[in-house]
């Protein structure tokens, strides 16, 4: 129990904070107690001992005995706990697991109708032989006065948990505590503490009497302020940064990120009694606004990269870096292994949040500390590959033989799809939307623009209409307008749908080409708009890895190449656009007769097509 795997003294604070919210606690009061302790010649302040004080329902004499008992709490008494419906706690072993981990004596107060002066009473001490073989039976004592005097609102009913002996908690004065623990306690309470539902607050205390409130005399002028004292109440935060209310590090703009959307997977559960339930799963993912990536000190047109990475919130922004997972409302943990490094500059501006309720503990696999779910964390680097039976299995019949064979493991790869489908198309936009990508845009498709209006303009001098050409009498300010409102609905950023509708209305080209990771087989995809197409390039496609970017690096002016490095990109670009064609030619084998000859007239007609747009000269190019 005393290497239980808590990550440090902020994890084991969170599980009594479980307890005091589902006993319909409002607020929670962390007490610190310091003394003074000589360190060579110096004195220093250090943490004796830790209170968690609540208003919440409290205990009886037998619940109190029971719930430091190791798996003998109200889940496995069938007792509901608190009035809201709150399933925080389920294995039983929170207190007595979370304070063991930090200390060597845990004394317990709790009350339920008259008060801190007649509570309940018992303790475990690791250095009593007895406390190993029975809890003690509570007996009625009033709550020291040191404790309830620096308290906010106590009420009627509350408990107290105060741990002495403190021989494995890391942080020894209460400005570490609090520094230390506020971002973690502040993120995985986010919900609660945003919605008004709980208050948490740390204040520190000097352990003797009077024991006044401690403060630091930070400016030397002998008076208490209000920033000297050590009295903090915690802040949310919101690693998808979307609450206004969080603490995000003074951001350009509040919220600094924006909503991009949700997704909501169903999972079946079967009890032992064959009764089926439907629980959710919900996705949620955010991304930085333009304001927030490029920093306070940044000015457009004169700034060559984004400043925000290096702003407080920025830096604030990488320590959120990764998968919340949230089990009911409250955070497991953030897992950063979903990022993708921590020195890649964008990871830190996309969130991601997956939640679910109690029901799914056992298909998630949450550890009794309630720090993981460990069949998402194993996920994570899994494959329906890794399960496949047989070289005829397809991922199809991989994924239906495991909904029925293992069923968690099912429902965490299900899962752990959806999560990096999105999370791509995430680093995409933000990879596409970064300054040196907005300024590759004004000239990496403008060649290719200028040629297919030439040969546009020639297949309509040719008789040939095509569906976009009428644009009847709009202007091009109604144009432009509907335009943005096309590819809004379609999720592209801000800065993208500037520049395409800009090369749409402002440089009058009709075929605009683009980039884009598509979920699709297609390398391409044509999107229809008043007066023009646009082409995106799948950059999820392998035609996209082997074709387009290779020629991209080629045009990179900003990178030496060598003739040998030119030649050996070439090479493969060259391979590449062959293996397309090779696939069309396999795919028309392949094809029965009926569809052969569909494809043999379409690949007639696209060639006609290409004459009329490809240039009779390498004169034209140059131009």
């Amino acid at each position: 129990m005393r290497k239980s795997g808590y990550k440090d003294l902020a994890y084991a604070l969170g599980e009594l904070v479980d307890n005091s919210i589902q006993e319909d606690a409002t607020n929670v009061d962390l007490i610190v107690l310091e003394g003074h302790v000589n360190i060579g010649n110096q004195k220093r302040w250090q943490v004796n001992e830790i209170g968690i004080l609540d208003n919440g329902n409290g205990m009886d004499a037998f619940r109190l005995r029971c719930a430091l008992r190791h798996g003998d709490g109200d889940n496995q008494r069938g007792n509901s706990r608190g009035s809201g419906g709150k399933k925080m706690g389920k294995f039983g072993v929170g207190l007595p697991q979370a304070s063991l981990s930090q200390c060597k004596r845990l004394e317990v107060y709790s009350w339920t109708e008259d008060g801190p002066d007649n509570a309940n009473w018992t303790y475990f001490d690791w250095d009593e032989p007895k406390s190993f073989t029975s809890i003690a039976e509570p007996i009625q004592k009033k709550v020291p006065k040191k404790w309830t005097k620096a308290a906010k609102g106590i009420g009627t009913s509350g408990t107290l948990v105060i741990w002495s002996k403190l021989d494995r908690c890391t942080w020894r004065t209460s400005v570490a505590i609090h520094r230390n623990s506020e971002f973690v306690i502040g993120r995985m309470y986010r919900h609660h503490i945003s919605n008004g539902d709980v208050n948490i607050r740390l204040v520190a205390l000097e352990d003797k009497s009077p024991f006044a409130i401690r403060w630091t005399d930070k400016n030397k002028d002998g008076v208490m302020q209000e920033d000297e004292v050590h009295e903090w109440d915690f802040k949310a935060n919101d690693p998808l940064y979307l609450d206004e209310s969080a603490n995000a590090n003074n951001p350009p703009v509040s919220p600094p990120f924006k909503f991009i959307g949700e997704d909501t997977i169903p999972v079946t559960i079967i009890d032992s009694m064959g009764k089926k339930t439907i629980e959710e799963v919900k996705l949620r993912f955010s991304i930085a606004k333009k304001e927030t990536r490029m920093g306070h000190d940044y000015v457009e047109g004169i700034s060559l990269q984004a400043k925000g990475g290096g702003d407080p919130h920025g830096k604030h922004a990488k320590r959120n870096m990764g998968l919340s997972i949230v089990r009911e409302g409250r955070e497991l943990e953030l897992d950063d292994a979903w990022a993708q490094g921590k020195n890649v500059a964008y990871e830190r501006w996309w969130g991601a949040e997956v939640s679910f309720g109690p029901a799914l503990d056992d298909i998630f696999d949450v550890s009794n500390n309630k720090q993981h779910a460990q069949n998402l964390n194993s996920a994570r680097s899994d494959d329906w590959e890794n399960y496949r039976y047989d070289d005829h299995e397809s991922i199809t019949d991989i994924k239906n033989r495991m909904k029925d064979e293992n069923y968690p493991v099912y429902v965490c790869l299900t899962v752990k799809d959806l999560i990096w489908r999105n999370l791509g198309l995430l680093r995409n936009q933000l990879e596409t939307t970064s300054i040196k990508k907005k300024a590759d845009r004004k000239s990496r498709h403008k060649k290719a623009e200028e040629l297919s209006k030439k040969g546009i303009e020639k297949r309509k001098g040719e008789g040939k209409a095509g569906a976009t050409d009428d644009i009847g009498d709009m202007d091009s300010e109604t144009r432009r307008l509907k335009i943005k409102e096309s590819l809004e609905k379609d999720g592209l950023d801000e800065d993208l749908i500037e520049h395409l509708t800009g090369e749409i209305i402002d440089s009058g080209y009709q075929m605009v080409f683009s980039e884009r990771e598509l979920d699709s087989d297609a390398f391409f995809s044509i999107k229809r708009e008043i007066g023009a197409l646009i082409l995106f390039l799948n950059e999820g496609h392998s035609a996209f890895k082997h074709l387009f970017s290779v020629l991209d690096k080629m045009e990179d002016e900003n990178v030496e190449q060598t003739a040998t490095s030119l030649k050996r990109k070439a090479e493969h670009a060259s391979a590449a656009l062959k293996l397309i064609l090779a696939a069309w030619a396999r795919m028309e084998d392949e094809a029965t007769d009926v569809d052969k000859k569909s494809l043999q007239r379409i690949r007639r007609n696209w060639g006609q097509v290409a004459e009329a747009f490809l240039p009779e000269s390498n004169d034209e190019y140059e131009e």
